[in-house]
């Protein structure tokens, strides 16, 4: 199954899931009216009100969707499957640490079969040459960013020049990786995190310790 089929099919399952929640909700708001024994073709009075309400919560659960997925919003903007992240440069000089993090729904781990929410604390020493690998085992699409601060922040720049594996705009597919290298040139402690829009309030994130040599 190949990525596009794969984008197709989360986009398939959240509109199906739309779809019930409607029909759920437009049941509970018009099932009195159909149950009435009352066969006039004139709504009852408020029962515009209801279709407005109704109106506003498809409006609002699609568009919610709509901003929440960025393959729904590739898929309405043109049709094209956005490209593979870049991969970065490697290095004149061999890494100090390598690290590999698989990124699940929703969290992360140090193997594809074991995904945290939050994810497990990464360390690595001050000044040292990271090799950071971001493997995607997921359905949904993901990122890598390591950050000042937690929090939701679809534009948060990395605190560590290079240390952001795919953006939200051009994430990693699922069943795909990227492999970036930046340098921990700043102690503290610092989190990565999974900025696509929702994905940090959903446990993507994690703690990473930059220490003192």
């Amino acid at each position: 199954m190949d990525d596009r089929t794969v984008l197709v099919l989360v986009v398939a399952v959240s509109v199906l899931a739309a779809a019930v929640l409607v029909i759920g909700a437009y049941a509970f708001w018009w099932g009195p009216m159909w149950w009435s024994r009352d066969t006039s073709p004139v709504p009852p009075a408020g029962t515009m009100g209801r279709w407005n309400v109704m109106g506003s919560m498809m409006g609002g659960m699609m568009g919610s969707m709509m901003g929440w997925c960025p393959c729904m919003q590739w898929m309405g903007g043109g049709g094209a499957v956005p490209q593979q992240p870049q991969q970065s440069t490697p290095p004149s000089r061999s890494p100090d640490v390598e690290l590999t993090v698989y990124a699940g729904d929703f969290g992360f781990g140090l193997r594809p079969d074991s995904i945290l929410s939050p994810g497990p604390e990464l360390r690595v020493k001050v000044g040292s040459l990271v090799k950071l690998t971001v493997v995607n085992v997921g359905q949904a699409v993901h990122v890598l960013t390591v950050v000042r601060e937690l929090r939701e922040n679809p534009n948060a720049e990395p605190v560590f020049r290079g240390a952001a594996a795919g953006t939200p705009r051009n994430p990693i597919p699922p069943g795909s990786s990227v492999t970036v290298y930046f340098v921990a040139d700043k102690e503290g402690t610092y989190y990565y995190v999974c900025n696509v829009p929702g994905h940090v309030s959903l446990g993507m994130w994690g703690r990473f310790v930059v220490e003192s040599t």
